[in-house]
């Protein structure tokens, strides 16, 4: 990965970050710091699925970061609702912000990878 592609996950990171905290609050600023980590990672992932399917623009990019929502973040919730008995509401809030999330960060990485 280039510099540019460094910066542009940074980038989207605070993007993601900010719709985070608007959808599901961030606990603590501890919580914050770990949670930026985490998506970081994330869009590192994200970003190599968008280089190796060859996605181009945003509407590209919003539909991997969906697809990559659908099969990675989705299960392992519902997973967390059915063996773990989460509140159902808390469950649908965490998993409904990263389905945002991942597909507003897909539509950015795409864009600008373009």
């Amino acid at each position: 990965m280039t510099n540019d592609y460094i910066l542009q996950i940074l980038a989207v990171a605070v993007v993601a970050m900010i719709v985070g905290s608007i959808l599901a609050k961030p606990r603590s600023w501890k919580h914050g710091v770990g949670q930026f980590i985490v998506i970081v990672i994330s869009l590192v992932a994200l970003s190599f699925f968008i280089l190796q399917t060859g996605a181009y623009g945003w509407m590209d990019g919003a539909l991997l970061g969906f697809f990559a929502w659908l099969g990675f973040i989705f299960p392992r919730d519902m997973v967390s609702l059915i063996s773990e008995g989460r509140e159902t509401k808390l469950v649908f809030i965490g998993t409904g912000a990263g389905l945002v999330t991942f597909a507003i960060s897909g539509a950015i990485l795409a864009a600008w990878m373009a």
